[in-house]
């Protein structure tokens, strides 16, 4: 346990201020009650003799304390410091476990088989408490393998039974049905509309939909594929994710990349003060705060529809990717009638032939472009996932002939949740930047890291550009 006085005393303001801003930046533990909390509890706050502070719900509960019933840490967004955030911790092939280790150690003050441990039994929490599934299903659901473990683990960490806590919750969780519905907090604000359009204007026809309100799409996991449904909560910061029930085995993971894909964990306030201070064009403060990195499910499809929408409008690039995705995606029929593709597999596109692909009406460099891709991803040399290493990944994808810098930025900016990415090559920058060229850009740019993700989607957003 860290000593108490080595946090910032902006932390215990925040604390007894119940600020969002710091929510799941740190927590509270309450040595007179047993109970760890968020900085916005709505309970009576204890008085500063009996708080200590944590990093993360894992160092507060390998320090003895447990979860409030009341603010529910299971729900608060996470912090930078999580392990998958960690630089190179968990996607760099040349650190070493041990290294990991005490990377891990550092940021989260546990060791990685201890916080995962904390992740499984807060997410069987959640589900405990927001749904009706069977107690066995919670536990695999949460990663547990035995059932036995999971209630002795359970009891021990939290000192009541898994249906002991469902029943002094007092919460009504959801009926079984199609969907498992679940909550992800962030900090606020959350431009949500912007998130939407921008999400909207590139959707891959048969396997996304959006709508007015909601972000639909089906999802591979495992050998299953199913749907995920994303909504904001229309009174609480939290999104709603719903995912179908075939995808139960799953959860975790889903849950995670949905962390990533929706950018739950960014400091808004963090990213705002430091573009606002390194003069970005435009005002930020006010029409940038709040502006969240759109991710994706699927890095590789993701990668295609970047390549297939080099130098043309996002129209342009939607109607090939339609082609592409109606001709190389496997028909897929579930809840929604809207979605009817399954994902785009890298498998499929590796076997495919350069004739093939450019029947669609895709200029062959690209077409040979997109099976080199798909090869690499295939054989696991190159992951397009959240938390990969962004350096590495973009030099991988420019040694492929047809992938300049301006895809490999736009990729690392989505695929990997790289908050740095600066396709400086990218036009509609250059002209909301004055005309300015690209080396100019970059200069430009320096004082903006390391949010220059976000600075880019501003920027796009002055000129009401969809790129």
């Amino acid at each position: 346990m860290r000593p108490m006085n080595s946090f910032p005393e902006h932390y215990l303001k925040a604390f007894y201020a119940r600020d969002p801003r710091y929510d799941g930046l740190f927590f509270t533990g309450v040595i007179s009650t047993g109970i760890y909390c968020r900085p916005v509890c709505r309970a009576r706050k204890p008085k500063r003799e009996n708080c200590r502070f944590f990093t993360s719900p894992a160092e507060a509960e390998q320090s003895g304390f447990r979860p409030c019933l009341i603010c529910r840490p299971e729900l608060a967004p996470g912090a930078s410091t999580q392990p998958a955030a960690v630089p190179g911790a968990l996607s760099t092939p040349a650190v070493s476990e041990r290294h990991h280790r005490r990377l891990v150690k550092q940021c989260t003050g546990v060791t990685p088989r201890q916080w995962q441990r904390t992740q499984q039994l807060l997410l069987a929490k959640q589900l405990l408490t927001d749904t009706r599934l069977a107690i066995t299903d919670v536990a695999f659901a949460s990663g547990f393998s035995s059932l036995r473990r999971f209630n002795q683990l359970f009891k021990e960490r939290y000192q009541l039974t898994p249906s002991a806590l469902r029943r002094d919750s007092g919460e009504q969780g959801q009926a079984c049905s199609d969907w498992i519905q679940l909550s992800l907090g962030y900090r606020p604000p959350y431009r949500w509309p912007e998130m939407l359009g921008f999400l909207k204007a590139r959707a891959v026809a048969g396997v996304e939909w959006i709508d007015d309100h909601s972000y639909h799409r089906t999802l591979r996991a495992g050998k299953q594929v199913g749907e995920i449904r994303v909504q904001q909560h229309p009174s609480a910061d939290r999104l709603l994710v719903a995912v179908s029930a075939n995808l139960l085995a799953h959860l975790s993971d889903i849950l995670s990349l949905s962390r990533a894909v929706f950018d739950t964990d960014a400091q808004p306030d963090a990213i705002t003060e430091d573009l606002v201070t390194g003069a970005l064009p435009g005002d930020f403060a006010n029409t940038g705060h709040g502006l969240r990195l759109p991710g994706s499910y699927s890095g590789f499809e993701l990668a295609v529809r970047a390549i297939l929408g080099q130098q043309i409008t996002v129209k342009a690039a939607s109607t090939l990717s339609q082609r592409f995705s109606d001709r190389f995606c496997a028909p897929y029929q579930g809840i929604h009638p809207q979605l009817t593709r399954q994902p785009l597999a890298a498998s499929t596109i590796a076997h495919s032939s350069v004739d093939e692909i450019a029947s669609l009406g895709i200029i062959a460099r690209r077409a040979q472009a997109i099976i080199d891709l798909a090869r690499l991803v295939d054989a696991g040399t190159l992951q397009l996932t959240p938390g990969s290493h962004a350096e590495q990944v973009i030099q991988l994808l420019q040694s492929i002939k047809g992938i300049g810098p301006w895809t490999a930025h736009y990729v690392a900016m989505r695929a990997l949740a790289w908050p740095d990415a600066f396709p400086k090559e990218d036009v509609v920058l250059q002209k909301a930047l004055g005309g300015v060229s690209a080396r100019q850009a970059e200069a430009m740019s320096l004082s903006w890291r390391p949010w220059r993700s976000y600075a880019c989607l501003h920027l796009w957003n002055s000129l009401n550009a969809k790129q």
